[in-house]
């Protein structure tokens, strides 16, 4: 198979002379003809195509073809998306590894005094540049000094020129050294230019030992069929133990070629150009937009611009355009708590599928709780997702809760409260139509309970009952109200039993009621002067009674007979119109009745 040595190089097309005319006009349509497939006369789109170029596209629309197939992103990995239909699957941990394999950072690495760190020069040029040029400076003194070598035989070809520029006093010593070197071999040719800046201060530390800084900025290309093409540029500072640098490769082996820039510091930042108060003015926190340090990334701007797929957290994460979620409250079922059924339950609550891998798809506050199947159940508990571990909540209640001091809320929501007392000083209950102002709303009913009084019922369909916050009641045909009752309907009752009646129509009342299975039962009544009548009302007890004495229901015995008047008759009372003064003995009896029932007699006595 031959070899590719890349695009042919063609030679001009020289300028012919011709005194036959004819030949003339062939060679000019000839010339024409090629420079127009070349493109470099006439009009571009009639360019001749190469092998090479179509090959080219072809490898182009393979990875197209590739870029438009399905990708799952793996661990470690994250799906990029490159416009409509194109995505590509980029690993994001690999790439740390990546960087941490190539040689610019092995370089960077490299302390300033290990003398490995130009083990890519050959042997005759390391040995000009490993050499600490404080050290020398610590035995020249003031000095300058500069030097050229030059070494040529069949095997190598070697120029370099140095500087070396040098104080010290006393155990202080400072150092410049510039190498500028070309080295050629049979298999190898590297051209470098180094420059290193060093001091030394004598017993700057506490045990003595001297404290040095140094700057070495390293320019170098070399080409070896085994190790490939290289071109590098690092610039390496270190101030005791403090060191930082960048650098910038490019590389080629085995037909491979590969690229990095690589900065190596505790802190990264860009800063603004607009930053102009120098080093006697702490710029803003707005003059630097971007910044990276061990803690993190650092994006001080207004608005960020991503066009991606990029998921946050992991491959599992959500995508930034999804954006982030808030935390998750479910319930899953189990009889002790565990982390992987927590973890589950938030991933299926997401809408996946089978089980997590990790612990990615939490986000602080995310709460599960864990609870057996049985009815009520016997083990429950509840635990948040923290960030790094499930922590149980401070307080969880599920059942009964006991309390002997004060509970202090805003709100309290519940479907029942039991208490033995609730005091609240600005206590409001209302539901129904009612609201939290003390009134009977404009339709339909309820309840209101509050310092302003209490309302039941429908206001609008007369079916009410009203206690205001004086002691006032108020129901249909019935009013309670600074201890006077009025009645506006009708007033119906078996029995009256008062002292008293305001007014005066009634002065006193009497009842007695026999014992099971007695057939007469007697009242003894006084009656008072200027009594009107005297009301009278019996009980016969549940069964049928054939009464002796009439349709009363029973006999009147004594003065009653004689001196009272009875009027009105009927079968549970009668009225004595007129008594006189005196105590009169009021007799009932029934003819036939049930040996267990009772009978009850009783008398009112109104006044005139």
């Amino acid at each position: 198979m031959t070899r590719d040595t890349g695009p042919a190089r063609l030679p001009a097309l020289p300028a012919v002379r011709s005194d036959d005319p004819a030949l003339k006009r062939w060679i000019d349509a000839v010339a024409e003809r090629l420079e127009v497939r070349e493109g470099s006369r006439g009009n571009a789109a009639e360019k001749s195509v190469t092998k090479r170029e179509l090959d080219a596209v072809q490898s182009a629309v393979n990875a197209l073809s590739y870029l438009t197939e399905p990708k799952t992103a793996t661990a470690g990995q994250t799906i990029i998306d490159l416009g409509p239909g194109l995505r590509a699957v980029v690993p994001v941990t690999q790439f740390a590894t990546a960087i941490l394999q190539t040689d610019l950072y092995r370089d960077l690495n490299r302390r300033i005094d290990d003398p490995e760190r130009f083990n890519w020069l050959s042997s005759e040029l390391r040995s000009l540049v490993t050499r600490s040029i404080a050290a020398e400076a610590a035995l020249r003194g003031a000095d300058i000094r500069r030097a050229e070598v030059r070494i040529e035989d069949v095997n190598r070809s070697v120029a370099a020129q140095i500087t070396e520029i040098t104080s010290a006093l006393g155990s202080n010593a400072a150092g410049i050294r510039q190498v500028e070197a070309t080295y050629v071999s049979t298999a190898t040719a590297q051209a470098t230019q180094i420059t290193q800046l060093e001091v030394s201060l004598g017993n700057y530390y506490q045990d003595g030992t001297a404290g040095r800084a140094s700057l070495e900025q390293t320019l170098g290309v070399g080409a070896n069929p085994t190790s490939g093409l290289l071109a590098q540029y690092t610039l390496k500072v270190s101030a005791g133990g403090a060191l930082a640098g960048f650098g910038i490769a490019a590389s080629e082996v085995n037909g491979t070629p590969s690229s990095a820039f690589i900065i190596q510091a505790d802190k990264f930042a860009v800063v603004s150009t607009t930053y102009t108060g120098g080093l006697t003015t702490t710029p803003t926190v707005a003059n630097v937009p971007f910044g990276v340090d061990a803690s993190g990334i650092h994006l001080n701007s207004s608005a960020v611009y991503i066009k991606t797929d990029t998921k946050v957290g992991s491959n599992t994460g959500p995508t930034l355009s999804q954006g982030l979620r808030g935390s998750l409250n479910v319930s899953a079922v189990g009889t002790a708590w565990s982390d992987t059924t927590a973890r589950q339950a938030i991933w299926t609550a997401l809408g996946n599928a089978a089980s997590p891998s990790n612990n990615n798809h939490l986000v602080i506050g995310d709460t599960v709780t864990i609870a057996n199947s049985t009815t009520p159940p016997t083990f429950v508990q509840t635990r948040y997702w923290s960030g790094s571990t499930w922590v149980s909540l401070g307080v969880v209640i599920d059942g009964n809760l006991l309390v002997s001091g004060t509970i202090s809320a805003d709100k309290i929501g519940a479907n029942q409260i039991t208490a033995a007392k609730i005091n609240g000083q600005n206590l409001v209950i209302f539901g129904g139509s009612h609201s939290a102002t003390y009134g009977w709303p404009a339709s339909g009913g309820g309840f209101h309970l509050s310092s302003s009084g209490l309302l039941l019922g429908n206001f609008n369909t007369g079916s009410y009952f009203q206690v205001s916050a004086a002691g006032a009641v108020t129901a249909p045909g019935f009013s309670i109200s600074g201890g006077s009752a009025t009645f506006s309907g009708t007033l119906s009752g078996a029995i009256v039993n008062t002292a008293q009646i305001v007014g005066g129509a009634a002065s006193s009342a009497f009842s007695a009621t026999s014992t099971a299975g007695v057939a007469t039962v007697n009242l003894s009544v006084t009656v008072p002067t200027g009594a009107s009548a005297v009301l009278i009302s019996y009980y016969l007890g549940p069964t049928y009674v054939d009464n002796s004495g009439g349709k009363y229901g029973g006999t009147v015995t004594g003065p009653v007979l004689t001196d009272l008047s009875i009027v009105g008759v009927g079968n549970t009372g009668a009225i004595i119109i007129g008594p006189g003064a005196g105590t009169y003995t009021l007799t009932c009896t029934r003819a036939s009745f049930d040996p267990t029932s009772t009978m009850r007699l009783s008398a009112l006595v109104l006044k005139r």
